[in-house]
């Protein structure tokens, strides 16, 4: 029965991963406009990482179990129980450090996007500049905070841009991980049924 579940624990992570990094969010991301895609990130990655993350605690448990004291008996065998553990590491940061940056950094830019009236399709001309024209001090300063919040929102997009280039890289490890993994079940269940 603990190999049916070590099975569908590794099959679970497995072909999730592959789908949410190599199908999923291409397509959502061609068809969603960008704040509509973020809203959906940051309701279906924690979903994805908790799930990975539990299926990989699975298949180290399974596989501790199942081999026992064996785990340690040569070098293979500790190098499949670390691989494990490092999937295991790498699906635990990304739910619980990277994915709550990455939604707090999301939602401050888009914040802060609304607060300078970036994003949005305005129908009637800014009346903001023509407010001002005989003032020159109330000009340059509304030109001031204008800059001043584009270069936050740029600050911001670096920041989104360097924590999703890390996850990504993360998920990918994961996966390479993981089919090491599947390869050695896929073999250990070769020689078992030969």
């Amino acid at each position: 029965m603990l190999g049916v579940f070590h099975l569908l624990a590794l099959s679970t992570a497995f072909g999730m991963s592959m789908w949410m990094r190599f199908v999923s969010c291409y397509i959502l991301g061609d068809v969603l406009p960008r704040q509509q895609f973020a809203m959906v990130e940051t309701k279906m990655y924690p979903v994805y990482f908790g799930i990975q993350a539990y299926c990989i605690g699975t298949i180290f448990i399974a596989h501790l179990w199942s081999h026992g004291s064996r785990v340690f008996a040569n070098w293979l065998e500790v190098f499949h129980a670390l691989n494990i553990v490092l999937a295991l590491l790498m699906s635990m940061g990304k739910l619980l450090y990277l994915e709550p940056l990455a939604t707090r950094t999301k939602s401050e830019r888009q914040k802060l996007e609304k607060d300078t009236g970036r994003g949005r399709i305005t129908t009637q001309p800014s009346s903001g500049i023509a407010d001002h024209a005989g003032d020159p001090v109330s000009a340059t300063t509304e030109r001031q905070e204008e800059a001043e919040g584009e270069r936050q929102t740029c600050r911001l997009s670096e920041k989104l841009k360097t924590l999703n280039k890390i996850s990504s890289h993360l998920n990918l490890m994961t996966i390479m991980s993981l089919a090491v993994h599947l390869v050695y079940v896929g073999q250990m269940i070769n020689v078992t049924c030969a």
